[in-house]
């Protein structure tokens, strides 16, 4: 089975925000949250979306024990990258929409910026590329907002791959021009090349 590219960018910014969240100081009661979760990525890097599924539905399990929204609404938006990863796109809509319906205006951009991103894959996979683009949009808006440069990144790619592929080369050179410019602008990113490749097939 073919991962489609934009979930691979969707699942790496997701997995690179776990990475750089372990390095805070969790809350107490949390701890248990973010093993969870921890675990989950790792099953969900190496293709096992079962056992990923799993550790996500233990984490909601303790954030909703503990009351803890912004874990909720992670753990659900992780839910439905697994869905999504395994072709159950009823079930990462429907995991997708209880985050978005949880999270209100209460949670961080950076969760917010990547429930859009899931939102405009799973429109993607279901072909309705407009929605997608809308989705797309609206989570490059909050990262633009809030400077979160590697979202940035992931979103261009991701606009880029999808415009190449319904033909319009001239808006997919665009998102990659911008993204190059972060790229070049910014030593911490010159690495994320990784995050251009799906977008960067415009030779073939």
């Amino acid at each position: 089975m073919k991962t489609p590219c934009a979930l691979l960018l969707f699942l790496l910014f997701a997995s690179l925000i776990s990475c750089s969240s372990a390095e805070k100081k969790l809350p107490d009661g949390l701890v248990d949250t973010h093993s969870f979760m921890q675990k989950g990525d790792f099953w969900l890097r190496r293709g096992c979306y079962e056992k990923a599924e799993r550790y996500y539905k233990g984490a909601r399990q303790v954030a909703e024990r503990i009351d803890s929204r912004d874990s909720i609404v992670h753990s659900l938006n992780k839910l439905a990258a697994v869905c999504l990863m395994a072709n159950d796109y009823a079930g990462a809509l429907g995991y997708a929409q209880k985050a978005v319906i949880l999270a209100g205006d209460a949670i961080g951009p950076e969760l917010k910026s990547a429930i859009s991103g899931n939102l405009a894959s799973i429109a993607n996979a279901l072909g309705k590329p407009d929605d997608a683009e809308k989705y797309w949009q609206e989570s490059l808006s909050i990262a633009r907002l809030y400077n979160i440069k590697l979202q940035q990144l992931v979103t261009l790619a991701n606009l880029a791959r999808a415009r190449r592929l319904r033909g319009d080369n001239v808006a997919s050179r665009q998102a990659l021009a911008e993204a190059t410019t972060i790229m070049e602008a910014d030593n911490e990113y010159k690495n994320a090349n990784v995050l251009l490749q799906y977008g960067l097939l415009l030779k073939d």
